[in-house]
C-alpha cells in the first residue's frame, strides 16, 4: 500500500499538511468554551463574547474548507493511482494464459494466481474506493492524537494519563483487529473470487443455460460459494464488530471519567478552571475518535492492502517483461521444431517431438478425433499456448513472443467460438484501428475476400452498423470473423473450423478465400472435419493420441480409409494408431 501512496507524493504531502491545520482548528472549539467559562461569564463582557465568536466562526469556516480540501486531495490520489494501475491491469485481463505476462504473473505467489483475471480488476476497484472513501483521513487523524493527549497534560497530568491509558487500550482493540481481519481477509478474498468466476461463466454461456433449464442446479452451487464468502465475512465483521463495540463504550466511560474527575479537580486543585473540565471532554473525543474509528476501517483498509499488494506485483510482472520494438514482417515461413504440447492441466502430451515447415503460398489443414488437441496445436501457432518443449516460429521468431502491434498485422485467428467485440462491424473487422481511408479500404478488402460483403450491405447501416449478436445468424457472425482474420492480409490465418456454420455459398466463399491467400503467398491453417476444404490443403495433419502423420491429403485420407476399414473388419489395435 505504500508503494503505491508513494505515487501520489505531492497528495500524500498536502494531506498530511491540511490534517495537521485540520487537528490545529480542533482546538477552536475547547478553547472557545474555556474563554466563554473563564472570561465572558466571569466578566460579563458582551464585546469579549462577540469578538470571540467572530474569531472561532472565522476559524471553523477554515476548518470546513481544509475538510472540504482532504476530500477533494483523496478523489485526486484516487485517479492517480488508477492512472498508474489500469493499463497493467488491462493488459492482465487481456493477455492469454500461455503470455509472456501470465508466466510472469505465474512466477509470483499464491494468491496473485488464484485470483487470475477478476482479481486484478476487483483490487483496482477495492484499492481506488479505499482512497477516495476517506478512511486515510482516520489514520491521519490517528497519528496526530498524541497532539491532543499532550494538550491533556497541560490541563492536568491526571487527565492527561487518562487520556494515554484510554488510547493505550483502544489501540490494543484496533491491534486485535487487525490480526482477526488479516486471518480471515485470503479466505473472503478466494470464496468469493470462486463464486464470481462460475456467475461469470453462467453468463457467458447464458443460452445453453437458459435453453437446457440448468440455471436452479447451478445456482446451488453458486450459492454454496456465496454462502462460503459471506459466513466468513459475517464471522470477522462479527469479531471486529464486537471488538468496536468495547471500544466505543470504553471511549465513553472514560468521557464521563474526564467529566467526573474534571470536576473533583475543580473543586480541590488550585488553578483549575471549571472551563476545563469542558474542554477536556472535548479534547479527549478529539482524541480517542480517530483511534476508535481505525478499527471500524481496519478490515477495509486490511483488504485494501492486500489489494494493493497484488497490484504491485502485477505492475513487476509488467515491468520485468522485455520491451521489444515493432519488427519487420516476418518471412511467410511457419515451423514447429521438436514440439511436445499437451492440453492445459494435463499431463500427457497429445503431440511429441513434431517438426514440420510450412511455406508462403501453402495451406496446412489438421484433422483427427474430437479431443486430439487439434485446437491446441492451432491455439500454439497463435502464440496462445506455449509447448511444453521446441519451438513454433513464424519467420525467426516464437509465435508466444510477438507484441501486440506486430501480432495485429502479421496473424489472423478464428477461434472455433466465434465472438465480435461492441462496436460497429467497420471496427470489428479492422480490429479497431483508427479510421482512415486505408483502413476502410481494408475492411472492404477483407470483407470481399471473405463472402461477406453481401451481407454488410443488407445492414441497415451498412459498416457503421453497431454489432448485436441477437441481430446476425451463427452463420453471418462466421462470415465476419472470418473478414477479421484476413484483415490485412495478415502471414499468418489460423482458422479453426471456418466452415462449420456455412451453407454450400459460404464454403464456396472461403475456399476462394483460401485460394486468394495461397496465391498472395501467405500461409493459411486450418482446423477441420469438412473434407471438401481439406482436400484443397497443400499438406494434412493428422492429429491423433501419441500419433501425428503429415502428408499430402489423397495420401492422408487413404490413410484413415485404411484404419476405418480395418476398425470395420475388427481390427484390435486402436484407430489412432498407424497400422503399418
Amino acid at each position: 500500500m505504500i508503494a503505491l501512496l508513494s505515487r501520489c507524493g505531492q497528495g500524500m504531502g498536502l494531506l498530511a499538511v491540511l490534517s495537521v491545520v485540520t487537528a490545529a482548528l480542533q482546538f477552536v472549539v475547547p478553547l472557545y468554551m474555556m474563554a466563554i467559562y473563564n472570561r465572558v461569564l466571569q466578566t460579563g463582557s458582551m464585546e469579549t463574547l462577540q469578538a470571540i465568536s467572530l474569531i472561532a466562526g472565522g476559524l471553523l469556516i477554515v476548518l470546513g474548507i481544509a475538510e472540504s480540501g482532504r476530500s477533494r486531495v483523496l478523489a485526486m490520489m484516487a485517479a492517480r493511482i488508477s492512472a498508474y494501475l489500469k493499463a497493467d491491469v488491462y493488459r492482465v485481463v487481456v493477455s492469454g494464459p500461455s503470455s509472456a505476462l501470465a508466466a510472469a504473473i505465474e512466477a509470483q505467489d499464491e494468491e496473485v494466481r488464484a485470483g487470475g483475471r477478476q482479481q486484478a480488476v476487483a483490487d483496482l476497484r477495492n484499492v481506488s474506493s479505499f482512497v477516495s472513501s476517506g478512511a486515510l483521513n482516520t489514520f491521519f487523524d490517528a497519528l496526530l492524537a498524541p497532539v491532543f493527549l499532550a494538550a491533556l497534560f497541560v490541563l492536568h497530568p491526571l487527565l492527561g494519563w487518562i487520556g494515554v491509558s484510554a488510547a493505550v487500550f483502544i489501540l490494543s482493540l484496533a491491534v486485535a483487529a487487525e490480526w482477526v481481519a488479516r486471518g480471515s481477509n485470503t479466505r473472503i478474498s478466494e470464496a468469493e473470487g470462486r463464486a464470481q468466476a462460475k456467475i461469470e461463466r453462467l453468463i457467458s454461456q447464458f443460452d445453453a443455460v437458459a435453453g437446457m433449464g440448468i440455471a436452479p442446479n447451478l445456482y446451488t452451487r453458486w450459492d454454496r460459494e456465496r454462502q462460503e464468502a459471506e459466513a466468513l465475512s459475517l464471522r470477522s465483521q462479527s469479531i471486529v464488530g464486537a471488538i468496536g463495540g468495547v471500544a466505543r463504550t470504553a471511549r465513553l466511560v472514560v468521557q464521563i471519567a474526564i467529566l467526573g474527575v474534571g470536576a473533583w479537580l475543580a473543586l480541590n486543585a488550585d488553578g483549575f478552571l471549571a472551563g476545563a473540565i469542558i474542554a477536556g471532554s472535548i479534547i479527549l473525543t478529539r482524541a480517542l475518535a480517530p483511534i476508535d474509528q481505525s478499527i471500524v476501517v481496519w478490515q477495509r483498509f486490511v483488504r485494501a492492502r492486500a489489494s494493493a499488494g497484488r497490484l504491485m506485483r502485477v505492475v513487476t510482472a509488467v515491468d520485468a517483461l522485455p520491451d521489444r520494438p515493432p519488427a519487420p514482417r516476418p518471412a511467410p515461413v511457419l515451423e514447429l521444431r521438436g514440439v511436445t504440447l499437451a492440453h492445459p492441466g494435463q499431463r500427457r502430451a497429445m503431440l511429441q517431438d513434431a517438426t514440420l515447415s510450412i511455406k508462403g503460398g501453402e495451406v496446412l489443414g489438421i484433422l483427427g478425433p474430437v479431443g486430439a488437441g487439434k485446437t491446441t496445436l492451432l491455439r500454439a501457432m497463435a502464440g496462445l499456448h506455449s509447448p511444453r518443449a521446441g519451438s513454433i516460429l513464424l519467420g525467426d521468431t516464437p509465435t508466444d513472443a510477438f507484441i501486440e502491434s506486430d501480432r495485429q498485422r502479421d496473424f489472423g485467428f478464428l477461434p472455433q467460438d466465434i465472438q465480435l467485440l461492441p462496436g460497429t462491424i467497420a471496427e470489428n473487422v479492422s480490429r479497431f484501428a483508427d479510421p482512415s481511408p486505408e483502413v476502410l479500404a481494408d475492411v472492404h478488402c477483407a470483407l470481399k475476400v471473405s463472402g461477406a460483403s453481401a451481407l454488410v450491405e443488407e445492414l441497415p447501416e451498412g459498416l457503421g452498423t453497431d454489432y448485436q449478436p441477437e441481430r446476425l445468424s451463427a452463420g453471418q457472425t462466421q462470415l465476419l470473423g472470418l473478414a477479421r482474420s484476413f484483415y490485412g492480409k495478415p502471414v499468418l490465418a489460423l482458422l479453426d473450423e471456418p466452415t462449420a456454420n456455412l451453407d454450400a455459398s459460404g464454403k464456396t466463399a472461403v475456399a476462394r478465400a483460401i485460394a486468394s491467400r495461397k496465391a498472395a503467398g501467405l500461409i493459411t491453417v486450418i482446423v477441420s472435419h469438412d473434407r471438401s476444404v481439406l482436400e484443397g490443403a497443400d499438406q494434412l495433419l493428422y492429429v491423433a493420441p501419441g500419433l501425428a502423420k503429415l502428408g499430402p491429403p489423397e495420401e492422408i485420407f487413404r490413410y484413415l480409409a485404411h484404419i476405418q476399414k480395418r476398425n470395420a473388419e475388427g481390427a484390435t489395435g486402436p484407430a489412432g494408431r498407424d497400422p503399418s
